[in-house]
């Protein structure tokens, strides 16, 4: 575990030379799995990690810039060692493993309130904002700093989860100085995850604390009634999901605007917009990736068509998996979750029969998990932020406490499934791939223009955001190498002539030529296709002032509140390209626009 958790620290810190940190934790654990009396991990985890991993490894050659994406791919390899040196832990070091993230947490809390900068960056609430400016007038000055906010709230509500377990086990025995010295632990990371401000890390503690009090109330309701806790604690939990799916797709406005109310800071329309700007670059690299922490200069190249960065990440866990790694890195990690999640609760029908601590940290596990999927579907700390030596946590966690609860379930069971017909697996199975097979059949047409899309798309990355962020537009020095990649986006417009990514990068590599006419064609395919796509309707409108086409023009920009400032600053530019006559063009555009928004009389 030590070996593991150096050789993240090693490549988190950027100080990887070679396979040093491989070595460290590779052999180490490679000859604790050999050796060992633990159980091996189970082989869906293992199969889903390689691919997982695979994925990662695809994500560096997909990446615009590979050394940022090679070092986050070392640092996920950090967290894969660090979920297998907490497997192969016996079940007797669980309170250690949890004393130690409850310390981490306290560190993490620390280091945030001794670092972050409430004058800079006030947070949502400003009652918070007036507690951190006091505590900034009397905690010692210190070179610290820190992340975003919302990062360490993120972070902090898993690790306070879990130091939750702890407390409840010094509760169950009754330990006075253990519940005393948890209940510090909790307050200091409590302390920290209240500055933070962060209303959805609160949201998804909140959420975890609930699912452990049903699971209490289920036990204590199942003693009066005679009933298996679990049964209670099932139907809960189905009722619960129900209404929680029922209202996301019944009431979404009714939601968005209540979260539109929540105090503080109007967060929820920035995050409401980004995701669904993020689904509109799903389809350009859904097939292979993007490539790894590629997030920000995809977004602001393609959707938002400026050339700085203004997002790093999509604030959702699973787009960003599947912007950076594709299906596979997607699917991968989901199999892995749902299989855990399944295992858990399969596991809380023989909790009764461990020791008391496993019954105390069981249901926290699963809290945890609450938490952590609660939390990214509204930021990513995990994985597209400072938390990603601790992205495979959860299920080294759940997978260490499996060991006992499924150990047992399957000793009791083991005549049975040796009675199973073996031939049904095959028949699913079988069944499974000829759906797979028709499916590729019936839209291969649409699959292989994904591809080459995909394919173009990747290149074309490489080429337009190599030096990202700049700090203005680029000029007509790549249009050579922007032509290598034509030929692919045209076989996937033979394939599919639908295909908006297509189109759209054609229109792209056309602008870059200065062909405004045949750009302009293409965009209007591209929003024909996807008339919601905002990076199409921007390129789209700019095209059309360009051709002189004010009014086509002003129908899709006056949508964008940005046009304005970015014709203004477009009349400067082409200055500087030698073009004046595009910055007569910038310029009347920019005074349509404010004509068009002044009051009539």
């Amino acid at each position: 575990m030590a070996c593991a958790a150096t050789s993240g620290l090693l490549w988190y810190g950027g100080f990887s030379a070679g396979l040093f940190p491989l070595l460290l934790a590779g052999i180490p654990l490679s000859l604790l799995f050999l050796f060992s009396k633990e159980p091996p991990p189970p082989v869906y985890s293992v199969v889903a990690i390689a691919l997982f991993l695979a994925s990662a490894a695809i994500g560096i050659l997909t990446a615009y810039q590979p050394e940022p994406a090679t070092a986050k791919f070392w640092v996920i390899t950090g967290s894969i060692f660090i979920c297998f040196a907490l497997i192969a832990q016996p079940i007797q070091n669980l309170r250690l493993v949890f004393w130690f993230l409850a310390f981490t947490g306290l560190g993490l809390s620390i280091y945030f309130l001794l670092g972050y900068d409430w004058l800079a960056q006030p947070a949502d609430l400003m009652v918070i904002n007036r507690l951190g400016r006091s505590w900034m007038s009397v905690r010692p000055d210190l070179p610290v700093s820190t992340a975003s906010a919302n990062v360490f709230g993120g972070i902090l509500a898993v690790l306070l989860m879990l130091t939750l377990g702890l407390w409840l086990d010094a509760w169950r025995k009754r330990q006075a100085v253990d519940l005393a010295f948890t209940g510090l632990l909790l307050l200091g990371q409590g302390a920290g995850l209240l500055m933070t401000s962060s209303r959805a890390a609160w949201g998804a503690v909140a959420l975890g604390v609930l699912a452990l009090a049903f699971w209490i109330a289920s036990k204590r309701f199942g003693r009066l009634k005679r009933i298996h806790p679990f049964a209670i604690f099932q139907r809960v939990l189905l009722v619960s999901t129900g209404i929680v799916v029922v209202g996301l797709l019944l009431f979404p406005s009714q939601l968005y605007a209540l979260a539109k109310d929540l105090p503080g800071a109007d967060s929820a329309g920035t995050r409401a917009g980004l995701f669904i700007n993020t689904l509109k670059l799903l389809p350009d690299f859904w097939v292979f990736g993007g490539g790894l922490t590629s997030f920000s200069g995809l977004y602001s190249q393609y959707v938002l068509v400026i050339p700085f960065e203004y997002f790093r990440y999509s604030h959702n866990l699973f787009l960003d998996l599947l912007i950076e790694q594709g299906w596979l890195g997607l699917l991968a990690f989901t199999v892995l979750v749902v299989a855990c999640l399944l295992k858990l609760l399969a596991g809380f029908r023989s909790l009764h029969h461990h020791s008391r601590t496993l019954r105390s940290i069981y249901p926290i596990i699963f809290s945890g998990w609450i938490v952590f999927l609660a939390h990214g579907l509204f930021d990513d700390p995990f994985y597209g932020e400072k938390g990603t030596p601790l992205f495979f946590l959860m299920p080294g966690l759940t997978l260490l406490v499996l060991k006992p609860v499924m150990g047992r379930k399957n000793e009791s069971k083991t005549r049975q499934r040796r009675r199973l017909p073996r031939f049904g697996v095959k028949y699913w199975g079988a069944g499974l791939l000829v759906l797979i097979f028709a499916f590729g059949l019936a839209y291969s047409q649409q699959i292989l223009g994904a591809i080459y899309a995909n394919l173009g798309a990747v290149r074309m990355a490489k080429i337009e955001l190599a030096d990202f962020p700049r700090q203005s537009w680029a000029d007509t020095s790549l249009v050579d190498e922007l032509e290598q990649v034509e030929p692919t986006f045209r076989q996937a417009l033979w394939y599919n002539p639908e295909s908006r990514t297509a189109n759209h990068r054609l229109g792209l590599i056309y602008l870059a030529r200065r062909d405004f006419s045949q750009a302009q064609a293409f965009f209007e395919a591209a929003q024909h296709s996807d008339p919601t796509s905002r990076g199409v309707i921007k390129s789209l409108g700019f095209t059309y002032v360009w051709n002189g086409e004010y009014t086509q023009a002003y129908r899709l920009l006056q949508i964008l509140p940005e046009a304005e400032s970015e014709l203004d600053a477009y009349v400067t530019w082409w200055q500087t390209e030698n073009r004046p006559d595009l910055a007569r063009k910038a310029a009347e555009m920019r005074d349509f626009i404010q004509s068009a928004a002044e009051p009539r009389n």
